[in-house]
């Protein structure tokens, strides 16, 4: 998914323009490109695994994210939800190694996992002399955790994740038109068709062999990003590295498994809404390879788009650009007073779409945006978890330093009248909308007397 972080530096780049038509960004900005970058030692061990060190003794713990190409779009055709079934698996350990008990006991924090379209990450915060504890944990899960579980252990923890479903998915509002939109979007046999967590039939179908044939192959060091952040002294870090997950064989770095259908092509369609008493219009695209310049401009123009109309006239708008390895998804939802009927929501949709893609944002737009994300960004640097799910996203989109620094500087030179004519060549057709009309809607106002 494309940062919301990294949305601070396509930010920084607005500017008023003065006399002469020269564009001032710095009587903008209260902050440098510099300021919002942070800072951290970047190496690769001989197995493969990345590893992103930022020390900072003002923080009284430390951060240990361990993340790997294991998401949602690595899954095998027919097996939607493995990637998330496999984190819950291996995250908290098995029998004695219990990882959560043992880490909690030593006074550990925050212990928790998630997986995304592309990663799986495990995260923890624990006090500074706990670090070779951590290490050991990590250590262990990728060596000897998915040789012991178990058929009592998968189902137990199928049957959390369909609990899981029922109380994050399917008893929230607008969650059936976004589980509408993926299956249309990424149609199967492609991974993402069911979104993270996966279609009921197809989770209820995997096996132990197939958690761990996909542990084996793609929770190895080469495939895997570590992220330490915080209270700690990088030599020490490093020795204790060389210790534990050093020691590990590297295995393979996983390849961007190939996009599989055809994009979609554009359609229109209702369902109900069970959830909500408001009407809500998506609208989305789905895309293949885009130039950088158009995926800066669609980041951008989804933060421009709930800037400027957020609330007004009783809508709520949100916008976002999602990128993954593979593809990238541009969504659009407006949800609507209740009173508003099908054509108007449309309409008025239509219309803001049409301000995104023709019109050229205002200066007083781009300082709020901008204050915005400064504030946003500088929260996470001061913040040892925040900052090191930065790094890891940083070096899941730029690799290395020296494409880091030509990423910066590319959002940095995004200017305004930019956006709309590089969102029209990509927004003006294919595009899927969906209504979704509320089965019990709110009764009109009754005029007052």
């Amino acid at each position: 998914m494309r940062l919301w972080w990294v949305a601070a530096l396509v930010l920084m780049k607005a500017g008023s323009v003065l006399a002469g038509g020269a564009l001032d960004k710095a009587a903008l900005r209260k902050t440098t490109r510099e300021d919002l970058t942070p800072r951290y030692e970047r190496l690769v061990l001989p197995n493969g695994l990345t590893v992103l060190l930022s020390p900072d003794r003002t923080v009284p713990g430390v951060v240990i994210d361990q993340s790997f190409f294991a998401g949602a779009l690595f899954e095998p055709a027919g097996k939607s939800g493995l990637a998330h079934l496999v984190e819950h698996l291996m995250s908290s350990g098995a029998g004695d190694a219990d990882y959560e008990r043992m880490l909690t006991a030593r006074g550990a924090t925050g212990f928790n996992a998630f997986t995304s379209m592309d990663l799986m990450t495990f995260h923890v915060l624990v006090p500074p002399e706990e670090l070779p504890l951590a290490l050991w944990v990590a250590t262990d899960r990728l060596g000897t955790l998915a040789a012991r579980v178990d058929d009592a252990e998968l189902e137990r923890n199928r049957r959390i994740i369909v609990e899981e479903r029922a109380v994050r998915v399917d008893d929230v509002a607008y969650a059936a038109a976004s589980q509408e939109l993926y299956g249309r979007m990424f149609p199967a046999p492609h991974p993402l068709h069911g979104m993270v967590i996966g279609v009921p039939s197809e989770l209820c179908s995997a096996t132990v062999s197939d958690v761990r044939a996909f542990a084996d192959r793609y929770l190895v060091p080469a495939n895997g990003i570590l992220t330490v952040t915080g209270n700690f002294d990088p030599a020490v870090a490093r020795e204790w590295l060389d210790k534990t997950l050093g020691r590990l064989p590297g295995g393979v770095r996983a390849s961007v498994p190939a996009p599989s259908g055809t994009r979609p092509p554009g359609i229109t369609l209702s369902m109900a809404e069970p959830r909500s008493r408001r009407p809500r219009v998506t609208f989305a695209w789905r895309f293949g390879a885009l130039p950088i310049e158009v995926m800066d401009a669609l980041e951008f123009g989804a933060q421009l788009l709930m800037i400027y109309t957020d609330g007004a006239l009783g809508m709520q708008v949100r916008a976002g650009f999602e990128q993954f390895l593979g593809g990238s998804l541009f969504r659009f939802d407006v949800t609507m007073a209740h009173e508003k009927s099908k054509r108007d929501g449309r309409d008025e949709a239509e219309a803001l779409l049409r301000y995104l893609t023709r019109a050229t944002s205002t200066d007083d737009v781009f300082s709020a945006a901008l204050l915005a994300w400064d504030r946003s960004v500088m929260r996470a640097l001061d913040d040892a978890a925040a900052r090191s799910a930065m790094l890891t996203q940083l070096e899941y989109v730029a690799g290395d330093d020296a494409t880091i620094a030509r990423y910066n500087e590319r959002h940095w030179a995004l200017l305004p009248w930019d956006i709309a004519p590089r969102v029209r060549k990509v927004l003006d057709e294919g595009r899927f909308t969906l209504h979704s009309r509320p089965t019990s809607p709110r009764p009109q106002r009754a005029p007052r007397e």
